[in-house]
């Protein structure tokens, strides 16, 4: 009888053991997968969310643990929400299960909304018909309002276009241009102006627009003008200093 109660024992211990085993074959996680975009902007939260399939195929949103390796640009909390804090790019990660998923994240700087601010003219040169009356005299040093309103778009974020207004008449053209890989903004355009009965008379060519975040919602920097009066030979060609910028609406 001692052989067989043994025998019982030993497997009374090994059924034990198994049904209190917290990890079931299907609670072992296979695959872990982040979801959400690959670019984000400053000053925004963004949502990302782990997937995990189990070993019987089984899959559903994990309670994932998140971390940013590069918390000066981007810190993300429980519940995957990134938020960019600076531009650069970060390495997210969720941890689940003993399994762990990567990706990097790109944080763009934010020019999006509504920009008013001054310029200053610090270069000029005339040609033509439009080297008349006094040429660049007293067009350099003066000032001028200049205004902004952007929207950036794209899989990188790094699109951005909209529409400009130089000198305060009251309406202005479009520009398009990106962030740089430095966090630049570059934009041009070229927009065409009336006269007082509607007809068009005059071009304005913006170009070498190269500001750059001073603050989170300021920017400064510099850009160019040419200006055509198109009864006229020549050009007027000037250099500007943005001198302040500021965003007047959200982000």
């Amino acid at each position: 009888m001692r052989p067989l109660r043994l025998a019982v024992l030993v497997l009374a211990t090994a059924l034990a053991s198994v049904c209190g085993n917290p990890t079931r074959p299907s609670e072992t996680a296979s695959e872990l997968v982040i979801t959400g975009p690959e670019a984000t902007l400053t000053g925004l939260s963004t949502g990302y969310i782990a997937t995990v399939t189990f070993a019987d195929g089984a899959t559903r949103t994990a309670t994932a643990t998140w971390t940013s390796n590069n918390a000066q640009v981007a810190v993300v909390d429980n519940a995957g929400h990134l938020e960019g804090r600076a531009h650069g790019s970060t390495v997210l990660t969720a941890s689940f299960l003993g399994r762990q998923a990567s990706r990097t994240v790109q944080v763009v700087n934010n020019y999006s909304g509504s920009w008013a601010g001054q310029y200053a003219v610090r270069a000029c040169d005339k040609s033509g018909q439009h080297d008349r009356d006094g040429g660049c005299r007293g067009v350099v040093g003066s000032e001028a309002v200049v205004r902004l309103s952007l929207t950036q778009t794209g899989g990188t974020m790094r699109e951005v276009g909209g529409i400009l207004e130089l000198g305060g008449v009251g309406f202005g053209g479009l520009v398009r241009g990106v962030v740089t890989a430095d966090g630049r903004l570059n934009l041009d355009g070229r927009y065409e102006l009336p006269d007082f009965y509607g007809d068009v008379c005059c071009s304005l060519e913006i170009g070498g627009w190269d500001t750059r975040l001073s603050a989170p919602d300021a920017m400064t920097g510099r850009c160019t003008q040419r200006f055509t009066y198109l009864p006229w030979t020549g050009s007027s060609y000037t250099e500007s200093e943005i001198v302040t910028m500021t965003r007047a609406s959200a982000r």
